[in-house]
């Protein structure tokens, strides 16, 4: 489905994996595509940029939301810990706004803790409001999670349920803004101003008039009894220093797991290269053993010869000492007799047989020094070249040793060839690279950093009781008086999204509710339900973050136009635009994202076939026969359902036996 075997290697790959993941309830994994998508959302976007995810229902956009912020708070807590003390983090701009007799003083927010805000947007309120209720339920996170709690007394007031909590806040319209403030800031009993000054050392205490009798008891705020603050600075340091070592801690473990995770991806990736290097050594050291045993052949010829030439060189020479011997007399050869004479013409002879032996034996023997010396090298290439293939064996064994430990016993499932050859709807519920225990891993990541926001907030209560309590006073307008004041609204919105990561509205309330920030001032846009929305809609808040994930589904319901077609079309022409591409209804945010992805998909239909972004393939919501109808329509059969089938009383519907049948 994407666009190369390789590309979702490389995307699935630990090398491209955010550091930590949403502790779900259950634990469920993430599928193949939904790791996908998260991944990319962080490489393709780092300098800025768009992502389109193509997101049917049911196949677990919330899931893949809650993965993409678990990975930005850890990131940005990674940019915390690097601050002994939180405070430094801040730094007073010299502005100030009067409130009342007090003055509310404002901070500058280091660049480091910038661009980690996330704002969640559509076109459909209820739709955002929802991804916010969702995200703090204390149903999404696992059961055995029981550490992870975060200001959950403020939240559960923010969501009026049980929440563990307050990572995400409903914003938006009007009465979702007044309410907001009101339960997240002036609540006497579970605001964070209560718990700000508690820090500070200053309880405001909370007055309850008894009805009747008009007694006023005089309490501790709830938030103050149930989160338990720091008492003083210096214990709120304490709790930072402590909150780091843990999260630094947690963080260097999830590292090394994936580094070694990494490392087995590298091996795999490098086993061909070294199977076939095992080879090609084996095949030259079986050529230097035939080699060797080639020469030794010949070198025991050569010996063969030399000695042969040896024992005829001293037999020659043993018949020319023995014919010495028997020399004539001096007489003899002084008159030359013929017994002089034939002496000395066999003695000639024999002195030249002699020389010719001894000639042929020094040539025997160079030729074995020479066979020898080859021999000698061509066994040193044989060692050389069996040292070399079992240095490579050793590797190659190792390396599947390791491998095959690290599928039995850690669980570790490879993006192999094996696994491209699963049959699709295993592939797609597979997570390669990381097991339980890595996921485990980056849980514990998670919950560090959500224990580290919270004590950065102790920490740094004063700039951060500041900052926020200044843009709740111009909530409403988001007007702070002269051009230097205003220049700093955006940092007051990055201290309010240091304590609520999260927040959610519609599009048409972005500029209500933000203002008139400087461009991208904000880090991530995350679009829910974007083949609703007109691409229109998106402009505002697209223009005020640096990265944007788009998500949704462009079979779904198609944007709403009030204007007729043929007026749309008019419009287009006149200003030289392909309503094709470009105009709602048949455009939405999500086809204009798609578009703009790097990473698209293709689905083959009966009459053509569309582009999306990166699916989401694996259905966990609909059961039979809805889910087949609905694929073969509209998804060309590619979803997988990782719904359990559950028996039925009633028997088997029409479609059901259409589906079977495939006749419609």
């Amino acid at each position: 489905m994407l666009c190369s075997t390789t590309a979702l290697s490389e995307a699935v790959s630990p090398e491209f994996t955010q550091l930590a993941r949403w502790p779900g309830q259950g634990r469920h994994p993430l599928v193949l595509l939904q790791q996908v998508a998260v991944n990319l959302a962080f490489r393709e976007t780092k300098a800025g940029g768009i992502l389109g995810i193509n997101g049917p229902p049911g196949t677990g956009k919330t899931t893949l939301l809650r993965d993409l912020v678990a990975g930005v708070i850890a990131q940005r807590a990674e940019a915390m810990a690097k601050f002994d003390d939180p405070e430094m983090a801040f730094k007073h701009s010299g502005q100030r706004l009067r409130a009342g007799n007090s003055w509310i003083h404002l901070y500058h927010l280091t660049a480091s803790l910038r661009g980690f805000e996330m704002m969640v947007a559509s076109s459909n309120n209820k739709a955002v409001e929802n991804v916010s209720a969702e995200l703090p339920g204390i149903g999404a996170i696992s059961n055995d999670a029981l550490e992870l709690r975060y200001f959950k007394t403020l939240s559960d007031t923010l969501h009026q349920s049980d929440t563990w909590g307050a990572i995400a806040a409903v914003l938006g319209n009007a009465k979702n803004r007044h309410r907001f403030k009101q339960s997240f800031w002036w609540d006497k009993e579970s605001g964070l101003n209560s718990y700000l000054w508690a820090v500070a050392g200053s309880v405001k205490k909370v007055e309850i008039t008894a009805p009747g009798t008009g007694y006023v008891e005089r309490r501790t705020p709830r938030i103050v009894e149930a989160e338990q603050p720091p008492s003083n600075r210096e214990e709120a340091l304490e709790r930072w220093k402590s909150a780091r070592e843990q999260f630094l801690s947690a963080l260097d473990k999830s590292r090394q797991y994936q580094t070694w995770l990494e490392s087995l991806r590298t091996e795999l990736a490098g086993l061909p290269a070294l199977a076939q290097s095992e080879a090609s050594k084996a095949v030259k050291r079986d050529a230097a053993i035939e080699n060797t045993r080639q020469v030794e052949a010949v070198a025991a010829t050569v010996r063969q010869a030399e000695s042969e030439s040896l024992c005829q060189l001293q037999r020659v020479g043993k018949e020319l000492h023995t014919h010495s011997l028997a020399k004539p007399g001096c007489w003899a050869r002084l008159f030359k007799r013929r017994v002089a004479r034939e002496w000395s013409n066999k003695l000639t002879l024999l002195y030249a047989n002699h020389r010719e032996v001894e000639t042929q034996h020094t040539k025997t023997t160079v030729e074995r020094l020479h066979i020898e010396d080859k021999l000698r090298r061509a066994r040193l290439e044989q060692q050389k070249t069996k040292t070399e293939w079992e240095s490579v064996y050793d590797q190659l064994q190792q390396v599947r040793r390791q491998l095959a430990e690290a599928q039995q016993k850690y669980g570790v499932a490879f993006t192999d060839a094996a696994f491209f050859e699963l049959e699709h709807g295993k592939r797609h519920q597979t997570t390669p690279w990381f097991p339980p225990a890595a996921q485990r891993l980056r849980d514990d990541v998670f919950i560090s950093a959500m224990a580290l926001h919270r004590a950065f907030i102790d920490a740094a209560a004063k700039p951060l009781r500041h900052n926020i309590g200044a843009l709740m006073n111009v909530f409403t307008t988001q007007t702070l008086g002269d051009v230097e004041k205003q220049a700093l609204l955006p940092d007051l919105w990055s201290s309010l999204f240091l304590v609520a990561p999260l927040i959610s509205t519609t599009f048409a309330s972005v500029n209500r509710m933000l203002g008139k920030p400087p461009l991208e001032s904000l880090g991530w846009l995350l679009v829910d339900e974007a083949g609703q929305a007109l691409p229109q809609s998106a402009v505002g808040a697209l223009l005020r973050t640096r990265r944007a994930v788009i998500v949704g589904d462009p079979v779904q319901i198609e944007p709403v136009v009030v204007l007729p077609n043929t007026l749309t079309n008019a419009i287009c022409r006149r200003f030289g635009v392909d309503p094709d591409h470009y105009a709602a209804p048949s455009t939405s945010v999500q086809t204009l994202a798609d578009a703009a992805s790097t990473y698209t998909s293709e689905f083959q239909t009966r009459v053509g076939s569309r582009s999306v972004g990166v699916p989401l393939l694996v259905h966990r919501r609909c059961s039979e026969p809805m889910f087949s109808i609905s694929n073969a329509i509209a998804y060309s059969d590619m979803m997988v359902s990782a719904k359990s089938p559950k028996s039925s009383k009633y028997p088997r519907s029409a479609w059901a036996f259409q589906m079977d049948s495939r006749r419609w």
